[in-house]
């Protein structure tokens, strides 16, 4: 196989390749099963916003897909050409309908299947059921319908209940009732009773707030005094705690010069030889003291007046 031959083959091969491609493309744009299908149509008087590519169901299950929609001129009804997928099998007494909303995206093509043997063939046309705006709207509502009835006779029953509760005389919520009953009349009455003197509390609250206002009217250069004497004696009292921080700070600097051996107190605190030193002398002098008032001419007799002046 020469050059020639190759690139010739090379560009078929490509060609193919593309065709296949598109081909394929366009089925699954178009929603169409690749293991083969079959049309079929059914003419309405509305679709109501049925267009191509809308889905065709079975019992809520997709089986196709609307293919086209057009108008016959000779009859005045709507054409609607369906593509089935292959293998789904339909009786030919079964009937094609529109449900949905158009407002709400929702449109579809629904086929209610009949109970013939006979199956319809490529090419057949179905039936059409035409349903009106409010059957659509009573079988989508159904399942809130079923709700509904489900709830009234839940509060049916309930509401017997409570009638037969409050005809009993002996039941507890009958009980209940009278007693909340008495309680209201008698808060009722105690309501009444006591008008005159709630008035009057009221009056006495009004008053006592009315001389509060004007004992606070006349207060309040005695305040401002108050509040400035207040003010000076903070001020004096910061200056106090900035004396004791200093004395402080003093303080911490002598036991810094204590502990450290700087001084005479530094060194009897450092220094214990020193310390018994002084001990020791301070008991000789107290031990001469205590003699010389004991026995003072044993001191003064050999003085002479003149040694002494």
């Amino acid at each position: 196989m020469n050059a020639t031959t190759r690139n010739a083959f090379k560009v078929g091969l490509a060609i193919v390749a593309a065709i296949a491609i598109f081909v394929f493309g366009v089925r699954y744009l178009e929603d169409v099963p690749l293991g083969g299908s079959y049309e079929i149509y059914s003419e309405f008087e509305r679709i109501d916003g049925l267009i191509s590519g809308n889905p065709v169901q079975i019992a809520g299950v997709r089986v196709g897909n609307v293919r086209a929609v057009e108008l016959n001129q000779e009859t005045g009804r709507v054409r609607v050409d369906m593509r089935i997928n292959g293998g789904i099998k339909i009786p030919v007494d079964t009937k094609a309908e529109i449900t949905g909303f158009a407002a709400l995206g929702g449109v579809k093509l629904e086929l209610d299947t009949g109970q013939s043997s006979e199956l319809v063939q490529d090419g057949d046309a179905i039936e059409s059921q035409e349903i009106s705006l409010l059957s659509s709207v009573s079988r989508s509502a159904q399942p809130y319908i079923d709700q509904l009835d489900t709830l009234m006779v839940n509060l049916n029953t309930t509401v017997q209940a409570l009638s037969y509760q409050l005809d009993e005389p002996d039941s507890e919520m009958l009980r209940t009732v009278n007693s909340i009953n008495g309680l209201t009349t008698a808060l009722n009455q105690t309501v009444v009773s006591e008008r005159d003197r709630l008035a009057a509390v009221l009056t006495r609250l009004d008053q006592t707030l009315a001389s509060v206002d004007r004992l606070a009217a006349t207060s309040n250069d005695s305040l401002a005094v108050t509040l400035s004497n207040l003010n000076s004696t903070l001020a004096r009292t910061d200056e106090t705690l900035a004396g004791l921080q200093t004395a402080t700070t003093n303080l911490n600097g002598l036991l810094v010069r204590v502990n450290s051996g700087d001084g005479t107190l530094g060194l009897l605190a450092r220094d214990p030889a020193l310390y018994h030193s002084l001990d020791s002398a301070a008991t000789n002098l107290n031990a001469l003291l205590f003699d010389l008032q004991n026995d003072p001419k044993r001191y003064l007799g050999q003085l002479k007046l003149v040694d002494i002046f």
